[in-house]
């Protein structure tokens, strides 16, 4: 009887780490379905769930361009056989690794109101515009800098050649 009562306290005291190891691992996974859940929802809401698609149709249309001589049944047919899920998930791991909770839940919040939406909804447009007057500008200075070359070697050959330093 005391063999048996200390086998079983034994076993308890072996046990009980690895208990506790698989309670935390499934409270860590739960935790971790809950996160990559809530990445996931931040995508929806910014758009970013359709990056997959907007990648695979811009690839196919592009190659299709350059093979016009082939049927489109191999471009669709490609198209058809894309795992875009597999891209969803690695595009929601880098937002899982570059983003806290808090900044998610803050992230949700804004992107939930109408306000969030508005800001969405005028990126594209912010980008493009943004780009062309990056662009301008770029070229104007571009243009100032040319000048103030141009300025300093025609200087520079209009002025007398320096003297050689004094010999020892």
């Amino acid at each position: 009887m005391k063999r048996r009562l200390a086998a079983l306290s034994l076993a308890l005291l072996v046990s009980s780490p690895l208990l506790a190891q698989g309670t935390e691992d499934a409270q860590g996974a739960a935790l971790a379905k809950e996160r990559w859940a809530k990445v996931r929802k931040l995508m929806v809401l910014c758009g970013a769930d359709q990056l997959p698609t907007r990648i695979a149709d811009s690839v196919v249309t592009q190659f299709r361009g350059y093979h016009k001589d082939l049927p489109e049944e191999l471009f669709t047919r490609f198209r058809a056989q894309l795992d875009l899920e597999e891209m969803m998930n690695r595009i929601q791991a880098v937002y899982d690794k570059n983003f806290t909770d808090e900044e998610l839940d803050g992230l949700i919040a804004f992107y939930s109101t109408p306000v969030g939406q508005s800001v969405l909804h005028k990126q594209t447009a912010i980008a493009e515009q943004t780009s062309a007057t990056s662009g301008e500008w770029g070229e104007k200075i571009g243009q100032q800098l040319i000048a103030e070359i141009t300025r300093a070697r025609t200087e520079k050959k209009a002025a007398p050649p320096a003297s050689p330093p004094p010999a020892p």
